[in-house]
């Protein structure tokens, strides 16, 4: 497995909760404002594919790079156009990960990385560890599985060059995470508690509250189906 490399699809059970995902009425609510847009996206783009996914990846982020370029775009790319490929390509992001089984999802995905995280924060405690830093560097995918699964996900696709940070503090004879966000240059990065705790939150408090989406076994986990009880013990 590429750590980093998310979503991971060698997964069957994930790819059962995306097609359930994509079936679900709360996708399906989020998904109407737009499909009449979707209907009309071939004839300008040639990219027939409805998937959102290849929407985002095909179609809005070549468009949002060259406008970032100070590239003409095409004449039917007009702001609103525009506007509606992102919310499209955010309701992409969110669906991969979320709005159906998230907890569940997030085990299969973001958690493995909370996991590993998690690992060498715990690593660091130890007296004879002198590492100071590691750094990831990945995709806007890799971004959101993580805040997701640490339940922290603004919504909004992370812009390039994004970063989330977590820095661990000793104070008081006890160890302590802080997150960070840096979606933005002209701002500090902004602060994120993970639901149940507080901005500083104590390291063993951290890990009880993240372990509902850490897997113990992946390939057990992803091997799995409805029929075997996942769909009632998650979520």
């Amino acid at each position: 497995m590429k750590l980093l490399y998310l979503p991971f699809r060698n997964c069957s059970r994930f790819q059962e909760l995306e097609r359930k995902t994509l079936k679900s009425e709360e996708f399906q609510k989020r998904l109407h404002p737009y499909k009449d847009f979707i209907e009309i996206l071939p004839k300008f783009t040639g990219y027939h594919n409805q998937d959102l996914f290849g929407i985002w990846s095909k179609v809005y982020d070549p468009l949002f790079c060259e406008r970032v370029h100070n590239f003409t775009l095409p004449s039917w790319a007009t702001e609103d156009s525009m506007t509606k490929l992102k919310k499209i390509s955010e309701l992409s992001l969110l669906s991969l990960y979320g709005i159906h089984k998230q907890k569940e999802k997030s085990r299969l995905q973001g958690g493995v990385l909370v996991k590993e995280i998690l690992y060498h924060m715990k690593s660091a405690t130890q007296p004879l560890n002198h590492r100071k830093l590691i750094i990831y560097s990945a995709h806007d995918t890799t971004v959101s599985a993580l805040q997701m699964a640490l339940d922290v996900y603004n919504g909004i696709l992370p812009p390039h060059a994004s970063c989330h940070l977590m820095e661990l503090y000793f104070e008081k004879g006890e160890y302590f995470i802080e997150m960070y966000y840096r979606n933005e240059t002209q701002h500090e990065p902004h602060s994120l508690t993970l639901p149940g705790c507080t901005p500083s939150c104590p390291l063993t408090k951290f890990a009880e509250l993240v372990a509902p989406v850490i897997p113990q076994d992946w390939s057990t986990e992803c091997a799995m189906s409805n029929h075997e009880g996942t769909e009632d013990a998650m979520d």
